[in-house]
């Protein structure tokens, strides 16, 4: 007797806890649905962004040695984007493929601080805009529907943020409704009744199919808020324990975006994946914030020294080991820089040796970005970046010195503490970029998952209505 009092106690006490929670649920969702349903889809399609302009442009990104030419040096590369631009390069990104076109970051008064991306053609020198892409302008208008649903900023980033928050609400009630008030039938939740009829097709879709993406459904929400109100960036920081900047969020400042600079050889670096990556498009101004750990200290670079002087290299390709990058036997006298090349001068040691140091340090196959530096910088830096299908987000730099070749500084993604990583990562993770193309794979079919809620969570609504 007493245990059917306690049972009885538990039932009623869970009843109106789960009846308020399917209340909630209910007309959030109802409220939510076309602005979720909205950035949902569009998130779906937003997710291969890059790669589709990059197969709809492939006379652009993909290039081709003729007769067996060899790739222009770097130093060459620097000179040849001076003069088609009248401005030395901030960057190069150099891509693990070898029939993959450089790309070169510009900054003039006139392109802003995130400067212009400009394709340079390793086996012929020819340089050209990055910009005006098929599916470049189709992309945008994606991006600015799912961000701010193509309203002025100050407008449509709050109504998404607080259907971002919606969302959150959501994906929490519906786990609570999921589970069942018994559990020996939690099995009868985790499959899809494709002979129950209607009703029960549409409730199985949207129950079965929102339990398997709710931990994904839920990451996006919370690494979304990022961008929509400065009070949760805030909190995003303190919760990680890392420093927030001052100013509004940008997906690639306030470390949101840190640590990935070599990735796709330069489409995270200005667009030229998409001439507008979309998260560098209207309004986002936030200031980049590295949360940097300590190198490994100084070391010789050995791999970096040896027989400069006699040795002058250029860059061929990226070898299919390793990320190595093979060198071609030149004229020794080409080891010595050209002093008229802009931030190089003659005492400087041939990027490809640099290079080569870095690839030892990095022994994976990745994608490089080297920073061009000043003609008094006695220092260079230079990242990479994984290019597997597994790929993790977040790249290592190495900070080498163009006179000795020592290793000044090793700055490796995986030795940051968790917090730092995950806080450098906050776009990756958003995007799902944070385990390359398999994380982005899974991302999509989340989104598309989500996408789908608001749609079937109304036809159940309307056909008990």
């Amino acid at each position: 007797m007493e245990k059917e009092v306690a049972k009885s106690g538990k039932k009623s006490l869970w009843n109106p806890i789960r009846k308020w929670f399917f209340v909630i649920h209910k007309w959030a969702g109802i409220v939510s649905a076309l602005i979720l349903f909205v950035v949902c889809l569009t998130g779906t399609i937003y997710t291969f962004q890059e790669d589709i302009i990059r197969c709809l442009n492939k006379e652009k990104y993909i290039v081709k040695a003729v007769d067996g030419t060899s790739p222009i040096s770097i130093e060459d590369a620097v000179q040849k984007v001076k003069e088609a631009t009248g401005v030395a390069p901030r960057f190069i990104n150099i891509p693990y493929s070898s029939d993959n076109v450089w790309i070169a970051n510009v900054v003039t008064p006139e392109g802003g601080r995130r400067g212009t991306n400009y394709f340079v053609n390793q086996f012929t020198g020819v340089v050209s805009e990055g910009g005006n892409l098929r599916g470049q302008a189709f992309f945008m208008t994606v991006f600015r529907l799912h961000r701010w649903l193509l309203l002025d900023t100050a407008i449509g980033r709050p109504i998404v943020g607080w259907a971002t928050i919606i969302m959150i609400l959501l994906v929490v009630s519906g786990i609570v409704l999921w589970f069942p008030r018994k559990l020996k039938n939690i099995a009868r939740r985790l499959k899809i009744m494709w002979n129950g009829g209607s009703y029960r097709l549409t409730y199985d879709l949207h129950n079965v199919l929102g339990f398997y993406t709710a931990i994904l459904v839920l990451i996006m929400s919370v690494t979304g808020l990022f961008w929509s109100f400065d009070w949760s960036r805030k909190a995003i920081y303190g919760v990680l324990g890392v420093e927030a900047p001052g100013g509004p969020g940008g997906p690639q400042g306030g470390g949101a975006g840190q640590g990935q600079g070599a990735r796709s050889g330069g489409a995270r670096s200005g667009g030229a994946g998409s001439g507008q990556d979309g998260y560098k498009a209207g309004g986002e101004r936030g200031e980049r914030v590295g949360q940097r750990s300590e190198g490994r200290g100084e070391r010789r670079g050995e791999a970096a020294r040896g027989q400069r002087r006699g040795s002058g290299r250029s860059v061929e390709a990226q070898a299919a080991s390793g990320g190595d990058i093979t060198v071609a036997q030149t004229d020794p006298a080409d080891t010595v820089v050209d002093s008229t090349a802009v931030g190089l001068t003659a005492d400087y040691i041939a990027f490809a040796q640099l290079i080569e140091a870095a690839n030892k340090e990095f022994s994976y196959k990745g994608n490089l970005r080297i920073t061009i530096p000043s003609e008094e910088d006695e220092t260079v830096s230079i990242s990479k970046s994984g290019a597997a299908f597994f790929a993790r987000a977040g790249s290592d730099n190495i900070v080498i010195s163009r006179v000795s070749g020592e290793v000044v500084k090793v700055d490796r993604y995986s030795d940051k503490p968790l917090n730092q990583r995950i806080a450098s990562s906050i776009r990756a993770i958003h995007t799902g970029e944070i385990f390359g193309t398999f994380s982005k794979i899974l991302y999509f079919i989340a989104c598309l998952i989500a996408a789908s809620l608001p749609v079937t969570g109304l036809i159940m609504w309307i056909k008990k209505w």
